[in-house]
């Protein structure tokens, strides 16, 4: 049997109650703090990320951006929690694009890469004259990509698979 994680997209969060929940585990509340202290140096307008992921339905789910990398943010805790007890999965599965745990947890970029490259940080008005998306793209941001990544010998590399459908992924897993 192989063991694998799957990272869950945008909609990790949702549910007050277990936005609740996951601020109480001590390594999510530090991959916020450290998401904090990028977003203050960057000189953002002042965000407080523990209270958005603690703040009502209406609040969190109003904001797609803030919202997709909250949920990184707390998915990648979640995985440092994992790896306190566990060893390192083989497999690691989920969305590759956007803000994106797998690609932290793979090792592909550092989460303060992932954070200052967020969408989060990007104007929402066009400064340009409006163009055609070379991919496409949902309520301002781009449709999920999944990804595959197989432990070997302490490195994660690309599983390279032509299907887009999360249920397919995983059964020819």
């Amino acid at each position: 049997m192989i063991e694998a994680i799957v990272f869950n997209g945008l909609n990790s969060l949702d549910f007050q109650e277990v936005r609740n929940n996951v601020t109480r585990i001590p390594e999510v509340v530090q991959c916020i703090r450290k998401a904090q202290e990028v977003w203050d140096r960057l000189d953002q307008p002042h965000f407080d990320f523990l209270n958005f992921i603690g703040s009502d339905d209406r609040v969190f789910l109003s904001n797609i951006k803030l919202k997709s990398l909250a949920s990184a943010i707390v998915q990648v805790g979640l995985y440092e929690r994992y790896l306190r007890f566990h060893k390192k999965p083989e497999v690691l599965v989920g969305n590759y694009n956007g803000d994106s745990a797998l690609r932290v947890a793979c090792g592909e970029c550092s989460f303060e890469e992932m954070v200052k490259s967020s969408a989060s940080f990007k104007v929402t008005r066009p400064t340009a004259p409006l163009q055609i998306a070379d991919e496409p793209v949902l309520s301002g941001i781009s449709l999920t990509e999944y990804a595959i990544f197989k432990n070997s010998e302490e490195s994660y590399s690309k599983v390279e698979s032509e299907e887009m459908d999360f249920n397919k992924i995983i059964s020819n897993l």
